[in-house]
């Protein structure tokens, strides 16, 4: 029996920015739905009394609802982001698993939002965590998954070290 061809380091790197985004999307969506259309599944009720509810909003800005309203606006930002990310993961994305997966993150939540603004003209949010009565803007999936891959990239910045440092020491 032949031996299974061994997967190169860019087909890896295509998988796992691919299989994270696609995951991310899905994941978003579904829930969006769930939350937004089967009132029998996923009603809007406490999960976690004073820490977590869940609470439909309709998001017509950025983050934070910052530029309501603002939607083509946001739309072509989210274009410009999306082919920002493709190519960072295409140049940079075989130098670590760890930088693919998380620009696949980030990548997943920009089209997941993009969805939504696209087909509705706002985001869907519906994840309402707070503290007693200091309440933190209501999130979805995508949201979440933005600001994991965000965190990601900031931990990677720290644990790689820059190779331009590197060969500009003197020898």
């Amino acid at each position: 029996m032949a031996a299974a061809p061994r997967l190169n380091g860019k087909a890896v790197t295509a998988a796992i920015f691919i299989c994270t985004a696609a995951g991310v999307i899905a994941g978003d969506l579904l829930t969006k739905w769930l939350a937004f259309h089967a009132d029998n599944l996923f009603p809007p009720h406490v999960i976690i009394p004073n820490l977590l509810d869940l609470s439909r909003s309709e998001n017509r800005g950025g983050v934070f609802g910052v530029g309501q309203g603002q939607v083509a606006f946001f739309i072509l930002f989210t274009m410009v982001a999306a082919a920002a990310i493709l190519w960072a993961a295409r140049k940079y994305g075989r130098t670590s698993r760890r930088l693919t997966f998380a620009l696949g993150c980030v990548f997943g939540g920009a089209m997941g939002n993009l969805w939504d603004r696209l087909a509705l003209g706002y985001v869907r949010d519906f994840i309402d965590a707070h503290l007693g009565p200091h309440h933190w803007p209501t999130f979805n999936i995508a949201d979440s998954a933005i600001c994991i891959g965000a965190a990601i990239l900031v931990i990677h910045s720290f644990l790689t070290p820059d190779a331009r440092r590197e060969t500009s020491r003197p020898k």
